[in-house]
């Protein structure tokens, strides 16, 4: 990209060449209806005199206050202790605080009454603070209203009142029809030498120093603009009439005036341009703003001006460092580039050639010259005071005088120049078919050959870094070294691969490569993957930023004679001011097209070229000394506590920790930044301590919410930063969620007591209830045992019995008569008694009939002797032989005292006496001996 030292306007022009920016800003309350005025506190927020009440606007939000009667607001101002005073039909006051901190109406005219006798108030056309109090000012009464005392003071005046204007020797108000009076603490002195001021003024602004009145050695005083449109200077107690430029309209047109820091003045127009006028009352020039009546006009904190129209209000910045030119101006086509040449400045388009005229006291106007054709340019590099290289879309032009000719029909494709500092007359040629130049000698202009590679080779930016070698980067091909010999040809030309860029690989030779010029004998090149500096003979790896591997958008960087470094390519403009952090100057909503050329004057002035515009920044020391002590910060605005209906209660701003109690709610929290300079130019970033600890990303995000939070303590803190770069915070909000009151200490200590003896409760019931079921089981199952031992028992002796019983004859069988006659025996010998044996009849209780085997049965009987032994045999054998059976029994019968016989031998005896019965005939009854030890 050129370089090169450009002074774009003549020593004497004192207001800067070009527009300033100016951001309109609008909402649907504005609507169509009227303003009236405008105001900004010491906060950053807006208000503007409205149709239907007091507009509001803090950045990011609108909002309307309407007065107690429903009324306009006419008239604004701004107290030293930052209230906002306020002027309306038929009332005034000022704005306070309601208890949740939020704007809200004070009223003070309900006390006019007493001094109206049944007047109407009708408008309050103005509202000045002085250090005596308060004014506010209608038709034919003035009020001043004393804070400190709170009294408020009135005077009438049937030929009505104009301006009113601030002075350290006494206020000063015009009685319209007589002059100006001055206030000298209880009345108001008449001044005579004003008595030209009939009729009225409608302001009164402060005249800078530098302006010298006519007939007087005086400087400063005032600049009336007032209904007889005539300009008037005021000086101490006299006034003098003021010469201002040619062709500034008359006073009459302006009723709303602001004195600038730089000593110019801003005229609101009621045609709705914005005038501006320099120090030295000599030159002014027109912008305009709107289309109607501009209503006020006030600094803007952090620079620039606010200007109230109707519809919305707009945002100059003025005094600045940055002017833009374009279309406003005459500008046709897409603008390629910009140069020097003959004392003027030359714009060159795809439509052409064109002239700027900045004369002093003239309006900027671009001149198209038809004679230059109509085809695209490039560039133009002068060569003489008569003669210059152009740059056409396809061929290499001369330009003399006012005639155009080819200096050859070779399609050359030029886009850009650099002289040569080795080379007097040299001059090499940034084209698309690779690198070129021309050796001009007088009237000798000769085009060296074609570059030696055959590829299309775009040239982008060329550094001379030798008397015989040259550097250009490309589009798509790298960067190339190239040499020359002693008559100007090309003796190599090759891609060059630029040295690793740790932690990054060796840059690739077809990489794109953006060559920059940061000053004589440093230059830059900038790729995909990294900056190089040529330093000390050789390309190093650079962090210059500010931005390093943007993909395809390189940037071209350059620094300025003041040490600034810039930044800019597709992406946006960056700026290092010295000694500074970049930062990204946010100009997007001004910028025109794409960034296409740089010019850097002396002054450390930069023009940069957009394809639609021309972006000017001219740098002011008085402006970047300028403390941001004043410039507006983020501000919490609005706490409020939404409930899932929809239903919104908004809380107290303070800085007070604020308590709630936890509920089914969110939390909303609402912030703003005034930045008015560029519309949505504020980012913001919040975090929540004792919910989320790390900040959140920076971002257009105005407000959070945060639902259903934990009991706890907590802060929130807000940050926000402005177009500028310029950081700010919030006074941490703290607040904590109290915890509902049954969760609270005493209740939860409470709580755990009853619990605690519930437990018990609960425990001791459930251990007698599990001791009863317990107990109850037991009962069951002992129950159950019993049963099922009677089964058991009932079933054992149901098998005893049928394994004791005869299968034959239904009886006793031998088994149980063997088990049955042992235990007989055995209790016999114990008891000392006598057993008998014998097959009969048996008794009930421990007889027993038995199967002793085959034919043969046997009955014991216990404790009967022989003699009731044979008795019952008999009985026995009378009862077989009587039944119908046809069957006769024998029996025998043995009986012994047991302890000195044994079972065996009462058997035997027995079985004796039975074949014995059998031996006598049969059916009788035979009884064996009784043993000796019986009687």
């Amino acid at each position: 990209m050129v370089c090169g030292l450009v002074l774009l306007v003549p020593a004497a022009q004192a207001l800067p060449m070009g527009d300033p920016p100016v951001v309109r800003h609008a909402s649907e309350l504005y609507a169509d209806a009227q303003a009236f005025a405008i105001v900004q506190d010491h906060r950053g927020m807006v208000y503007i005199g409205h149709a239907e009440g007091l507009l509001s606007f803090d950045g990011e939000r609108w909002a309307l206050l309407p007065l107690a009667n429903g009324d306009m607001v006419r008239s604004l101002a701004l107290a030293p202790d930052g209230r906002v005073l306020i002027g309306g039909y038929g009332a005034f006051g000022y704005l306070g605080l309601d208890a949740d901190g939020r704007d809200a109406y004070v009223d003070l005219s309900a006390r006019a009454s007493e001094f109206l006798q049944g007047r109407e108030l009708a408008d309050i056309w103005d509202v000045v603070s002085a250090p005596e109090g308060v004014y506010f000012r209608a038709l034919r009464d003035v009020f001043l209203w004393e804070p400190a005392s709170d009294r408020l003071r009135h005077w009438y005046h049937a030929g009505r009142f104009g301006m009113l204007r601030p002075d350290p020797e006494g206020t000063l108000l015009q009685f319209r029809g007589e002059g100006l009076r001055r206030f000298d603490g209880q009345q108001w002195q008449p001044l005579p030498a004003t008595s030209e001021l009939q009729d009225l003024v409608f302001a009164a602004l402060p005249v800078p120093l530098a302006a010298a009145p006519v007939g007087s050695d005086r400087g400063g005083g005032y600049l009336t603009q007032g209904a007889d449109g005539r300009w008037w200077r005021i000086i101490g107690d006299r006034l003098w009439p003021q010469a201002m430029p040619a062709g500034l309209p008359d006073s009459s047109l302006f009723e709303h005036g602001l004195g600038l820091t730089d000593g110019s003045l801003a005229l609101a127009g009621g045609d709705g341009a914005l005038y501006l006028v320099d120090a030295q009352l000599q030159h002014w020039r027109s912008l305009p703003i709107d289309s109607g009546f501009l209503s006020g006009i006030v600094a803007a904190l952090g620079g620039g001006l606010l200007i109230a129209a109707d519809g919305g209000f707009f945002h100059v910045d003025w005094p600045g460092e940055w002017t833009l030119i374009d279309a406003r101006h005459g500008l046709r086509g897409n603008l390629m580039s910009m140069a020097r040449w003959r004392g003027q400045t030359w714009l060159l388009t795809s439509a052409g050639l064109s002239r700027l005229h900045a004369e002093a006291g003239e309006q900027i106007r671009l001149e198209a010259l038809s004679w230059a054709g109509s085809t695209g340019l490039n560039a133009l590099q002068a060569l003489d005071e008569e003669r210059a290289l152009l740059a056409e879309d396809h061929r290499l032009l001369l330009l003399q005088g006012e005639h155009v000719e080819r200096i050859s029909d070779e399609l050359v494709y030029p886009r850009e120049f650099l002289p040569s500092r080795h080379h007097p007359g040299r001059y090499y040629i940034a084209t698309e078919l690779g690198l070129r130049h021309v050796d001009v000698a007088g009237a000798q202009i000769q085009l060296s050959p074609p570059f030696p590679d055959e590829r299309e080779i775009r040239v982008v930016g060329i550094a001379e870094t030798g008397p015989d070698e040259v550097w250009f980067g490309s589009i798509r091909h790298g960067l190339w070294q190239v040499r020359y010999d002693g008559q100007g040809l090309i003796v190599s030309a090759q891609a060059f691969a630029l040295p690793e860029h740790t932690p990054q690989p060796a840059t690739a030779i077809n990489d794109a490569a953006l060559l920059s010029t940061l000053g004589p004998g440093r230059w830059m090149v900038g790729t995909e993957r990294g900056d190089f500096l040529w330093q000390d003979g050789q390309w190093q790896p650079t962090r210059l930023g500010p931005l390093v591997g943007q993909g395809d958008d390189l940037l071209t960087r350059l620094q300025g004679s003041d040490g600034r470094l810039w930044a800019y390519g597709a992406g946006g403009i960056w700026h290092r001011p010295v000694e500074a952090e970049w930062r990204e100057l946010r100009l997007r909503h001004l910028r025109r097209g794409q960034l296409l050329a740089h010019y850097i004057e002396g002054d450390g002035a930069l023009t940069l070229v957009a394809s639609h515009q021309l972006l000017l920044f001219r740098p002011r020391p008085d402006l970047a000394e300028r403390s941001d002590s004043g410039v507006p910060g983020v501000r919490l605005t609005a706490v409020q506590q939404v409930f899932p209906n929809g239903a919104a209660q908004p809380l107290e701003l303070q800085t007070a920790p604020a308590s709630l109690q936890a509920g089914d709610y969110a939390l909303s929290f609402q912030f703003a930044l005034p930045e008015m300079s560029v519309p949505g130019g504020a980012r913001y970033r919040a975090r929540l301590e004792g919910y989320n600890e790390p900040w959140s990303e920076w971002s257009r995000t105005r407000a959070f919410a945060y639902s259903r939070l934990r009991p706890g303590d907590y802060v929130l803190q807000v940050q926000a930063r402005d177009a500028a770069g310029r950081e700010s915070s919030i006074e941490p909000y703290r607040f904590s969620i109290q915890p509902p009151w049954y969760a609270r200490g005493w209740v939860a200590a409470l709580a755990f007591v009853l619990a605690l003896l519930l437990a018990a409760w609960l425990l001791r019931w459930f251990v007698r209830r599990r001791l009863h079921r317990l107990q109850a089981e037991r009962e069951r199952l002992a129950e159950l045992v019993a049963e099922r031992t009677r089964e058991l028992a009932t079933a054992n002796r149901q098998l005893q019995q049928i394994a004791h019983l005869d299968g034959l004859t239904g009886i006793a069988n031998r088994r149980r008569l063997d088990d049955h006659l042992e235990q007989i025996w055995r209790q016999a010998c114990a008891a000392g008694t006598r057993v008998a044996l014998l097959a009969a009849a048996v008794r009930e209780a421990d007889d027993l009939l038995a199967r002793f085997g085959g034919e043969e049965f046997l009955v014991v009987l216990p404790g009967l002797d022989s003699a009731a032994a044979s008795r019952l045999a008999n009985d026995l054998r009378q009862q077989v032989e009587a039944a119908a059976l046809g069957a006769t029994v024998s029996i025998g019968v043995a009986s012994h005292y047991a302890p000195d016989s044994t079972l065996q031998a009462l058997l035997q005896a027995a079985d004796q006496a039975l074949y014995a019965a059998k031996d006598s005939g049969r059916n009788r009854v035979a009884s064996a001996p009784d043993s000796p030890a019986i009687a």
